[in-house]
């Protein structure tokens, strides 16, 4: 199903590499030890699963081991491999000295003992923790990420639409899960970008329910979180569906729930408080009396990751810009009944918010 992209990663590395050393610039560093696999993708292109890059204002390195040599020479022609065996930081101090440089590191990805051994390879280097540099870089897409987005998200529609004609009476959660996996590569995406939620009656109520061997009833109301992951970008969607008949109760939810959902799409957009997106929507449905049942954040940004920035929460201090996407995903949550919400992804740009996902948010009753 997906098509030919039209734009190339190489027409995009340079420029993400020049707002990273901008970035380092900014925090005064002389390097950038790069280990978050999201973030060493989306600076060189590598998509090997072990390896560190080093990002000075000049140059920039590769380590790997010998498993991602013939890849890595393949897929990141602007770095310097350097073939560090298992020692990737010993390796790259053979290549360029380290001791006496202000040296980043990501403080959200390397751990204590990490971060020990470091300290032992190059112990006179001036370690420097930084929070969400490359992230920040991440969260304005480029057009080619965003040509990407577009066919994950449009992959993850195709796949809820099909998985629904096995949502009947009798069949389990866990059923239709296997399903869900089954269609998403049969559509062609490269696989789930998280481990599906499909939530049938008082089960939707659990938040994050990853599927039971639970039948589905008549008059249940299923929800279904999925999203796909398509070259290595995701997709993230909520809806809801009613088995085989009307569910009255729920169907009041879903319209407060729906109202909140849409509401996003009018204050959301360039310049805005990410928090105050989450605290106007909100309004709605503590104002309908469920302000209770609603206990997370209204949306977050996605690509690489499926949580990324901006944060659209409470307590976020993100502003957000063009270039930014971000979901939009109210719901009510009652225990012993069921659980509603409505999750699309938005992306923001210079004519207002724009809805990506494609599937119909009419609340259903399948056969």
């Amino acid at each position: 199903m997906a098509t030919a992209l039209s734009h190339d990663l190489a027409t995009y590395l340079p420029a993400r590499l020049e707002r990273c050393r901008a970035a380092m610039a900014a925090h005064e560093l002389d390097a950038l030890l790069v280990t978050d696999p999201a973030n060493r993708r989306y600076l060189s292109g590598f998509t090997g699963s072990a390896g560190m890059l080093l990002i000075t204002p000049e140059s920039q390195y590769l380590a790997t081991d010998s498993r991602y040599y013939t890849q890595a020479e393949l897929e990141t022609p602007l770095f310097e491999l350097v073939k560090a065996g298992y020692g990737y930081l010993k390796g790259l101090t053979e290549t360029l000295p380290l001791n006496g440089l202000r040296l980043g590191i990501e403080k959200e990805h390397v751990t204590l003992a990490a971060f020990e051994q470091m300290q032992e390879v190059a112990a006179e280097s001036h370690w420097t923790p930084v929070s969400q540099l490359v992230q920040r870089l991440r969260a304005i897409k480029d057009p080619y990420e965003l040509e990407l987005l577009k066919t994950a998200i449009a992959l993850g529609d195709a796949a809820m639409e099909a998985v629904l004609v096995h949502a009947r009476p009798g069949v389990t959660e866990n059923e239709l899960i296997s399903h869900y996996l089954r269609i998403a590569r049969e559509v062609g995406a490269d696989g789930p970008s998280y481990e599906p939620i499909f939530g049938a009656g008082p089960n939707g109520a659990i938040i994050h329910h990853r599927g039971s061997d639970r039948p589905l009833e008549a008059g249940d109301v299923l929800l279904i979180d999925a999203g796909v992951k398509y070259q290595g970008y995701c997709s993230d969607c909520t809806r809801v569906f009613c088995i085989a008949e009307d569910n009255p109760r729920l169907r009041e939810i879903y319209e407060i729930v729906l109202k909140s959902h849409e509401y996003g799409y009018e204050v959301t957009g360039a310049g805005v408080a990410a928090k105050e997106v989450d605290l106007q929507t909100r309004q709605i449905i503590e104002d309908a009396g469920y302000g209770e049942y609603y206990g997370h954040s209204y949306g977050h940004g996605i690509g690489l990751e499926v949580h990324e920035i901006p944060r659209v929460s409470r307590l976020s201090e993100d502003v957000l810009e063009v270039g930014m996407l971000h979901t939009i995903e109210p719901g009510i949550y009652l225990p012993g009944v069921g659980g509603i919400r409505v999750e699309d992804i938005c992306a923001i740009t210079d004519s207002g918010p724009v809805q990506l996902t494609g599937i119909s948010k009419e609340l259903r009753i399948l056969a």
